[in-house]
């Protein structure tokens, strides 16, 4: 019988690329106020870098773009990691963890830099949807997930057995192989957490 359920984050309960676009309104702001670039013509260069490239060269190809100074880098890194981002959970979702709430135990597992993501989750307003709430690089990178520690870790803090605990979340290498590793049943999200996938899940939750 389920008892537990764990739950990623980052492209479960909001997409991720939500968060990305509203470090990049930071930075753009941050740029703007101190080089004089227009705010609006920096963020879009920032998204279109993104949408063609994904994450990991959008600052520095801005600053080729722009003539920058290549200093204000970790400046631009800093303000991308420390904003209080605007980012939001749809409603069905938050009806969706207090209903199961009421039924389980609900454990948050998230990846990433420890500050941003508590920020991520006090813009959410998670802390009153989860149980608890556990980030798995606390200690360093290599207990991110699928590292089995922070799965073990909640099991521990609830007191259940591996086949109490249901783990829901979008990454197969990271989410769902971290939950099969340990016993875990697991559940792979697609379309952050649609009705449909809602529904699934209350039928897996009802048939153990």
């Amino acid at each position: 019988m389920i008892k537990l359920i764990l739950f990623d984050m980052d492209d479960t309960l909001y997409p991720e690329n939500a968060f990305v676009m509203s470090g990049f309104k930071a930075v753009s702001k941050f740029v703007a106020s101190e080089f004089g670039v227009g705010r609006d013509i920096f963020f879009s260069f920032l998204k279109t870098s993104f949408d063609k490239n994904g994450r990991g060269s959008n600052f520095n190809d801005a600053i080729d773009e722009f003539g920058l100074d290549t200093n204000i880098l970790p400046a631009m890194v800093q303000v991308y990691r420390r904003h209080s981002p605007d980012i939001h959970v749809r409603q069905d979702i938050k009806r969706f963890l207090l209903h199961l709430s009421q039924r389980f135990k609900l454990c948050l597992i998230t990846d990433g830099w420890v500050d941003v993501q508590k920020e991520k989750v006090k813009a959410l307003g998670l802390e009153q949807l989860f149980h608890k709430i556990l980030f798995s690089q606390k200690d360093g990178l290599e207990y991110a997930k699928p590292h089995p520690r922070f799965f073990e870790d909640a099991l521990d803090y609830f007191g259940m057995l591996p086949e109490h605990a249901i783990i829901i979340g979008d990454d197969v290498n990271k989410d769902i192989a971290g939950g099969k590793n340990i016993g875990m049943k697991t559940f792979q999200v697609f379309d952050l957490l649609s009705i449909s996938e809602q529904e699934q899940i209350l039928k897996i939750l009802d048939a153990t």
